[in-house]
């Protein structure tokens, strides 16, 4: 499943948030002889617990992963000693089959899992079932079930409500799906990807959980609840009062947090990120068993209780991208066990207090709010456990402060749109005593101040992920020369000019840039042949002076942007090199002739701009008759001519189709 939300806003850095699954251990049934009786013999595997185990077995493909979990998975052996598998003493029933974490493939679930009904433990959880769907009924035969974890496992489609409803003595049911997001800056303006790894399963959220009121852990991460309406929260508070772990992020929530959820205070982790949450949030800090607290990126709103960061279980506070919540940070005790505190992109407000260098287990820190005031204090140099540090929207008078050269530890470091002034490298430079002695370093967000960057810094550590947009840099930096482990690079909005240099190539080949950010510059020539040797997942190349040529990434690119240049041809079969990409957008350059088919064999294209240029002649009956499925295609302004195609008028399969501006009829 891929969604795409358009956010109105800048962002610190590429966030990588994954699902969390907590599998707890198992082992075998242990007797305790109290009563000095001899303990019950211990019975071998029963014959139709082993047939239904061997059965399973052989649904799974062969590889070198199920060769080596299934090594002792032999006929005529006890199947209670085989890997993964537990029995209880004294029956040969089969009482735990744990599977997960094994990558294991298979074309679906066999039925076979179903007559294991003494089952207490089913883990399945990271292994691939090549997007089959969940077997709807048999689920119900496992009565005895107190864990289910199906988490990660390619299964598509609706999840089996009716049947998991009625595992009364479930304690911690998994459905949830690990997903990454990926949020890229780009001007006041954020494309975010979610890459969740199989088809969104839907849920009747109501009846799923009606009769689990022994649940204690719940995670359902990217299950679509997106049809469950307000009812959601309700449901959750009548049918789970114990609940202890509540995993919900990306499930497509709306609505309030209702007042019945103030009721559920053996909550101890709670994260509901990613979602179309509203409203005020209730007063967390009353849960006297939270430790974990994400409501990241929805749409909340009203005033956050000082309070909760002084909560004395609290180690992760995460409020991030809600816009209209506001609050202040409080004076923190030594005594304080926050690990993790993100409150950018809110309305928070005041000062930061110098107390935060008493928070000595905080490893990351997201403060970039702008309505922030004062100096930022020094005591964030004492935080020498700190990983991952942003501040942004918050002025600056100066260059970056001394003190961030004791958080030796970082790995991630942003000072954006804050108006530093000075120069980069005199800065970067100086051994040790600068940013030259972060050895983790692997991000750095500059973007959006009044530094100057001298191109032939060498002392810079490698990094994966580099940010100077909006830094007034006018040469292609020579410092980027030794930084062979880009991955995602972004120098838009400066005033680089000419063409970028051969070396760029060259350096970046091996590590292989997946985003390269060039927009709103003066460049005139990409210094390579129309193919550019190198990987690129996302290329923007957008509002500069390129002629010529388009270039062409190798590999698997999803997003290309060539808006507003001066290219004026496109590769011969150019779309042999484009299988996945997604978007095309190059209006505004000086194309003409007419427009090539090869676009029809783009199968994964959904949005193609080829607006403000000369193309003329016909539209290609291919691309009117939709055959790779594109959503959006714009083609105003050209100078296109013949007749309205009959599959428009008939009704086509198009999101959008604009041809307006050209010289068709009808």
């Amino acid at each position: 499943m891929t969604r795409y939300k358009p956010l109105v806003l800048p962002l610190m850095l590429i966030l990588l948030h994954t699902q969390l699954i907590i599998v707890p251990s198992s082992s075998a049934a242990t007797y305790a002889n109290h009563t000095g009786a001899l303990p019950p013999a211990v019975v071998p595997c029963l014959p139709d617990q082993a047939s239904a185990l061997l059965r399973l077995k052989r649904s799974f493909s062969i590889t070198k992963n199920s060769s080596s979990t299934f090594r002792s998975w032999k006929a005529g052996t006890d199947c209670c000693h085989w890997e993964g598998i537990h029995c209880r003493n004294g029956d040969g029933r089969v009482t735990s089959l744990d599977l997960g974490g094994r990558r294991l493939e298979s074309g679906g679930l066999d039925p076979a899992i179903f007559h294991l009904t003494s089952l207490n433990h089913l883990n399945l959880a990271c292994n691939s079932f090549n997007g089959s769907q969940l077997p709807q009924t048999g689920f119900e035969r496992l009565t005895m079930l107190t864990y289910l974890n199906l988490s990660s496992s390619d299964f598509v489609g609706q999840v089996p409500t009716a049947s998991i409803s009625r595992l009364t003595n479930l304690v911690s049911l998994d459905l949830s799906t690990r997903f990454e997001v990926e949020e890229f800056t780009q001007g006041h303006a954020v494309l975010s990807f979610d890459s969740v790894e199989s088809s969104v399963q839907r849920a009747n959220f109501e009846t799923l959980i009606a009769n689990h009121k022994k649940l204690r852990e719940l995670y359902l991460g990217a299950v679509d609840l997106s049809d469950n309406g307000m009812t959601w929260c309700d449901a959750l508070s009548s049918s789970t009062p114990n609940l202890r772990v509540l995993s919900l992020p990306n499930c497509g929530l709306s609505g309030p947090i209702c007042g019945s959820f103030s009721a559920m205070h053996s909550l101890a982790v709670i994260d509901l990120r990613f979602n179309d949450l509203s409203g005020p949030i209730p007063n967390f800090a009353t849960f006297s068993s939270l430790r974990v607290l994400q409501l990241g990126h929805n749409f909340l709103q009203g005033q956050v209780s000082p309070l909760i960061f002084q909560h004395k279980k609290l180690v992760t506070v995460d409020l991030y991208n809600n816009l209209e919540l506001s609050g202040s940070l409080p004076n923190f005790s030594v005594a304080s066990n926050l690990e993790n505190i993100f409150v950018s992109e809110t309305s928070f407000y005041g000062e930061i207090p110098s107390s935060i260098g008493n928070l000595k287990y905080l490893k990351n820190l997201g403060v970039g709010a702008s309505q922030f005031s004062g100096e930022l204090p020094s005591s964030i140099g004492w935080l020498k456990s700190l990983n991952s540090l942003e501040i942004s929207g918050t002025t600056i008078v100066g260059t970056i402060p001394s003190w961030i050269t004791n958080l030796t530890s970082l790995t991630i470091l942003q000072f954006s749109r804050c108006g530093l002034t000075g120069s980069i490298p005199s800065f970067l430079g100086k051994l040790p005593q600068h940013i030259s002695n972060f050895t983790n370093l692997s991000t750095l967000f500059l973007n959006s101040n009044n530094l100057v960057v001298n191109s032939s810094s060498t002392h810079i550590p490698k990094l994966q992920i580099l940010a100077l947009s909006g830094c007034n840099i006018t040469k292609f930096p020579d410092f980027l020369r030794s930084q062979d482990e880009l991955l995602w690079l972004d120098l838009s909005k400066n005033q680089i000019h000419g063409a970028i240099p051969s070396w760029a190539w060259e350096s970046w080949n091996d590590s292989g840039v997946a985003s390269l950010i060039l927009a709103h510059n003066k460049f005139t020539s990409v210094g390579s042949n129309p193919f550019i040797p190198l990987q690129i997942d996302w290329l923007d190349l957008s509002n500069n002076m390129f002629e010529g040529t388009i270039p062409i990434p190798q590999g698997s690119a999803r997003l290309l942007d060539y808006s507003n240049n001066m290219f004026s041809s496109i590769p011969f079969n150019f779309t042999a090199h484009l299988s996945h990409v997604t978007l095309f957008n190059a209006p505004g350059n000086n194309f003409s002739g007419e427009i090539p088919p090869s676009f029809c064999t783009a199968t994964e294209l959904q949005y193609l701009d080829l607006s403000n240029n000369n193309f003329s002649g016909s539209i290609p009956s291919c691309l009117i008759e939709n055959v790779n499925g594109i959503q959006i295609l714009n083609l105003n302004a050209n100078q296109l001519d013949g007749e309205i195609p009959d599959t428009i008028k008939e009704g086509c399969s198009f999101h959008a189709l604009y041809f307006s501006g050209n010289r068709i009829e009808g």
